[in-house]
């Protein structure tokens, strides 16, 4: 089951999304997990009224695509699609080029009335 992280850094207090949002995902096109965040982020844009991108960054066990994510701006439209092959490439690499618990939070996507306020705040 894939999953949705966000930069730990906090998210702009403008009213969300105001462009589209770049989905970042570790995994090659055409795999499961990209298969699935195509059907879900194409409904999950309309909801929002704005596009969720995705961009496939396969390699090094999905570090790559994670230290991508983890270096992009630190303004909420930079999302991480994950699975446990993040959490688990600290065990199987001597290093990676992030720390998941520092430098990642927990989010998820619901619709926009779900949202406290309008703003990302309440569900990112």
């Amino acid at each position: 089951m894939a999953a949705i992280a966000i930069g730990a850094a906090a998210v702009a207090q403008q009213q969300w999304p105001a462009r589209s949002i770049l989905v970042v995902s570790p995994f090659g096109g055409g795999t499961t997990n990209d298969l699935v965040a195509d059907l879900v982020l194409d409904h999950v844009g309309k909801d929002f009224g704005q596009p969720f991108v995705i961009e496939n960054r396969p390699g090094g066990g999905a570090t790559t695509g994670v230290a991508s994510a983890v270096h992009a701006a630190p303004d909420g439209y930079t999302l991480l699609l994950s699975s446990s092959a993040m959490s688990s490439a600290a065990i199987l690499h001597k290093s990676v080029p992030y720390d998941a618990l520092r430098d990642l939070e927990p989010g998820d996507v619901r619709r926009p009335a779900e949202c406290a306020g309008g703003d990302a705040r309440g569900w990112l």
